[in-house]
């Protein structure tokens, strides 16, 4: 019957069906991490792009220095952001003592186009879309 020993709780022969689940559930395990991974990769842009929603950061415009400035400039136009501590740097020596701020910029990113430090420097607003019109009936 399969057995070691004589013990019916030892089995010797391992079905294919049960090798075939075994090696379904280790896939999926792979591709639970694989996607978890991927989900704290997407949160750190969303992170870099929009801060923290539930705590808003004041830009004083005299931190706009040329330095800051051709900083961000550059780190934006060559999407090279490795900068970010030496604008961290700069943005101190022009007066910022926002701890946000800084521990952003200092901080291991990543960091993307359209980080809200960058883009408070240059200026840049974000605006949502316009809305797409609908189509097909409309609700009553």
């Amino acid at each position: 019957m399969g057995t070691v020993g004589g013990s019916r709780h030892c089995p010797t022969i391992i079905s294919s069906d049960l090798l075939s689940a075994v090696d379904l559930s280790i896939h999926v395990f792979e591709r639970l991490r694989a996607i978890a991974a991927e989900s704290r990769l997407h949160l750190a842009y969303l992170r870099d792009t929009f801060g923290n929603p539930f705590r808003s950061v004041a830009f004083d415009p005299a931190w706009r220095t040329s330095t800051v400035v051709a900083l961000a400039e550059q780190m934006y136009d060559s999407r090279d952001f490795s900068a970010m501590p030496i604008l961290a740097d700069a943005l101190q020596d022009a007066g910022c003592d926002s701890d946000d701020i800084l521990a952003h910029c200092r901080g291991d990113g990543p960091h993307v186009r359209g980080c809200w430090v960058v883009d408070l420097v240059l200026g840049k607003e974000w605006r949502p879309p316009a809305a797409f019109p609908l189509t097909g009936p409309q609700p009553v």
